[in-house]
């Protein structure tokens, strides 16, 4: 079912997870360039994380993914914080 991006906007300090296949128990994070609005085609909308491909993908890198599709044994999103400097 092909979906369509509708809207996206920023997720600062958001990151998509996967298990961590070289640490058992551990998981590994991937960070979201931004959230998109997505519809598929029965209409059915729902907020998905988008990540920049890497390299080692079978598409151009730098090139945007879904995060469920891009990252294999995907399990959600996290949010990690966001980095500040003290005045």
């Amino acid at each position: 079912m092909a979906r369509q991006i509708v809207s996206i906007t920023a997720a600062p300090g958001w990151s998509a997870k996967a298990p961590d296949p070289e640490a058992f128990g551990e998981e590994q994070f991937f960070t979201l360039a931004a959230w998109a609005l997505v519809e598929s085609d029965d209409g059915h909308r729902e907020v998905v994380g988008l990540v920049q491909r890497g390299p080692k993908d079978d598409v151009a890198p730098g090139s945007f993914a879904f995060a469920d599709e891009a990252i294999d044994g995907f399990s959600g999103y996290s949010f990690q914080g966001l980095r500040t400097r003290t005045a």
